[in-house]
């Protein structure tokens, strides 16, 4: 089902979601599960938490193959893929600055992530994004004149532009 269906009913995408995953969305998103016994509880937490938007971002990034509409396609017509934000850091660790793919890797991304501002900043917002915010990202990266350099979309933009489909004029009454 398209973005958009799945923000206007989040219930029905999450019912067939395991309890686990619900349980570390809920969590993701700032939530707790203590005292949620029920499935149906812990999907009524999830939505008032995250709200449907965010569970359309979370339902396609989770969903292989997502179905119609999915995944998401950059204005290049590339992939978006959602990342989080330590693999986006790794990717860019290793394509633009050469750093070859070894355990040093993630030593240098866990010093990274708890003392200095992540390299990814979002091209619609210009928000710099923390290791631990998810991004989505285009797949052809800088082989496309649409974007020459890499493009970032954080997740707020993306549930604005993507699931919600409001425009830059949202943007003056918020």
């Amino acid at each position: 089902s398209s973005l958009r269906a799945i923000a206007e009913a989040p219930s029905e995408a999450l019912r067939g979601r395991s309890i686990r995953e619900l349980k570390a969305w809920l969590k993701e998103v700032g939530g707790s599960d203590s005292g949620l016994l029920e499935k149906a509880d812990l999907i009524d937490a999830l939505i008032a938490k995250a709200g449907g938007g965010m569970i359309a971002s979370r339902v396609v990034a989770a969903t292989e193959g997502g179905g119609e509409g999915c995944p998401p396609l950059c204005v290049c017509g590339g992939a978006l893929e959602r990342l989080t934000g330590r693999a986006r850091m790794r990717q860019l660790l290793i394509e633009q600055h050469g750093v070859r793919e070894s355990a040093n890797i993630d030593a240098l991304l866990d010093h990274a992530a708890d003392r200095l501002p992540s390299s990814v900043i979002c091209d619609l917002c210009d928000t710099q994004l923390s290791p631990l915010q998810p991004v989505y990202t285009c797949a052809n990266g800088d082989a496309t004149i649409l974007h020459p350099t890499t493009y970032d979309v954080c997740e707020v933009c993306f549930v604005r532009y993507a699931v919600e489909g409001l425009g830059d004029e949202a943007l003056a009454t918020e």
